[in-house]
């Protein structure tokens, strides 16, 4: 009888064992698989916003250079109506 509440309980201990190392594996695996998918939205999210970056300096420059002429043709319009031909640019 105590023979076979030994093997029992041995048995009862290997498998809780087996269990647990389960258990960790099962674990440690979805924390890397949790922490390479963090990694990748932040890693897209740094993408994206490069892009959107990109697209604002694109508009900016776009913005500016339509300001510049728009700026010059209100300078030749001054110096048009002011009958000022001796301007400097």
């Amino acid at each position: 009888m105590s023979s076979q509440l030994a093997i029992l309980t041995s048995a009862i201990s290997i498998i809780t064992f087996f269990g647990g190392c389960l258990a960790f594996y099962r674990s440690a695996v979805e924390k890397n698989f949790a922490n390479a998918r963090d990694f990748n939205h932040v890693k897209n999210n740094q993408q994206q916003l490069f892009q959107n970056l990109h697209e604002i300096s694109s508009d900016m420059d776009q913005q500016f250079g339509e300001f510049k002429l728009q700026i010059a043709e209100l300078k030749g319009l001054l110096y048009a109506a002011l009958g000022n031909n001796n301007h400097k640019s």
